[in-house]
């Protein structure tokens, strides 16, 4: 039963990852218009949040089908690396746009792309985004970020094999 619970809150998380990857951009390229750094940031932002969101229901199908291993970790590991590839590229994009516009809705993509780079960092490295009290009061009685739970299966997946209330 704790498991399907689970694999909802985390369904949830993927649903939302993917509405980001669909609205925000919309919403952003009304305001900024269709510059080449804005939608290079874009594509680096919902490279992420797919990635992210499929991770999700990855972890759901492990908690609701009660695997020992989260699927797809391979998958994972090659999306990291593309990732890297996808954020050097659109990086590119984004600093030959400030170079040749240098206005707002290029300093916006600029920051848009952190983002996607905070993205990055939240799934593979560190866990930036805390979701409820109890993953922010863990923070706070740690003192520091933990690392990222996808990072972790990556680098240890016999670790966390079997690990259902791991997030």
């Amino acid at each position: 039963m704790a498991g399907e619970a689970m694999a909802r809150r985390l369904r949830v998380q993927g649903a939302v990852e993917l509405l980001c990857a669909v609205l925000l951009p919309v919403v952003f390229l009304r305001v900024t218009g269709p510059a080449a750094g804005a939608v290079a940031a874009w594509v680096a932002v919902d490279a992420a949040l797919v990635v992210g969101a499929c991770y999700w229901f990855a972890r759901a199908a492990k908690a609701s089908r009660g695997l020992a291993r989260t699927p797809n970790l391979r998958a994972f590991a090659s999306a990291r690396v593309g990732l890297i590839v996808v954020l050097g590229v659109t990086l590119v994009v984004v600093v030959a746009d400030i170079v040749t516009g240098g206005g707002f809705a290029q300093w916006f993509a600029a920051a848009v792309w952190l983002f996607a780079v905070a993205e990055y960092v939240n799934y593979f490295h560190l866990q930036l985004s805390y979701q409820n009290a109890a993953d922010l009061r863990r923070l706070i009685r740690r003192g520091r970020l933990v690392p990222a739970h996808l990072g972790r299966e990556l680098a240890h997946p016999a670790r966390h094999a079997g690990s259902l209330m791991d997030t």
